[in-house]
C-alpha cells in the first residue's frame, strides 16, 4: 500500500468515527428533547393547577360576601364563556373568570395567579367591551372592575390604582379588597 491509499483509508476510517459519533449525538439530542417536553408538560400542568386553584380561592371569597366595591350583588358566576359570530363574519370568543350581578351593576373580576401590568390593561381596554358587545342588554349597566392575584407585581399594582380597579388578594386566612378607588365603566 503506497501512502497516498493510507491517507484515504485513514480519512475513511475518520469519516466513519465521524458518522457514527454524529448519530450519537442525534439520539441523545432526542432524548433531551424528550425530557424537555416531559418537562414542559409538567410545567404547563403546575401552571393550571395555580390556575384552578386560584379562581376557586377568589371565587369563593366573593360567593360568601356577594359584595365588591360597596356593592351587594344577587348573582356571581365563575369560568363564564361565550362566543359569538361578529357582524364581518369572525368569531368573539370570551371568558370571564367571575361576573357578579343585580339590577343595575356587573363586576368583572380577572383572576391570575400573578398579576402583572399587561392584565389590567387587557381588563380595562378589551374585556368590558367585549362584555357589552356579547351581553348587549347588559350595555346600560354600571361596571366595576376587579383584578385578583396571588401575588402583584408593582407596576400592576399602580397600573390598577390609575384605571380604578379593585384589587383582590390574600390577606392572612383572608382576601383583601382594595375597592376605594372603583370607577365605574
Amino acid at each position: 500500500m503506497d501512502k497516498r491509499e493510507m491517507d484515504y483509508a485513514e480519512i475513511r476510517a475518520i469519516l466513519a468515527e465521524v458518522a457514527e459519533m454524529s448519530k450519537e449525538n442525534e439520539r441523545k439530542i432526542d432524548k433531551f428533547n424528550q425530557g424537555m417536553e416531559e418537562l414542559r408538560k409538567e410545567l404547563g400542568g403546575v401552571g393550571e393547577s395555580n390556575g384552578r386553584f386560584t379562581e376557586a380561592y377568589f371565587y369563593s371569597s366573593l360567593f360568601d360576601s356577594m359584595r365588591f366595591g360597596g356593592v351587594d350583588f344577587d348573582e356571581v358566576e365563575k369560568g363564564v364563556k361565550r362566543s359569538q359570530k361578529t357582524p364581518d363574519g369572525k368569531k368573539l370568543k370570551t371568558e370571564f373568570d367571575v361576573v357578579m350581578y343585580n339590577g343595575d351593576t356587573i363586576a368583572l373580576i380577572e383572576v391570575k395567579y400573578r398579576v402583572r401590568k399587561e392584565h389590567i390593561a387587557n381588563l380595562v381596554e378589551k374585556q368590558v367591551g367585549n362584555f357589552k358587545r356579547i351581553y348587549p342588554h347588559f350595555s346600560n349597566y354600571r361596571f366595576y372592575l376587579g383584578i385578583a392575584g396571588m401575588s402583584f407585581e408593582d407596576e400592576a399594582e399602580n397600573e390598577a390604582l390609575k384605571n380604578g380597579v379593585g384589587m383582590l388578594r390574600p390577606k392572612g386566612e383572608n382576601v383583601e379588597i382594595l375597592d376605594e378607588n372603583l370607577k365605574a365603566y
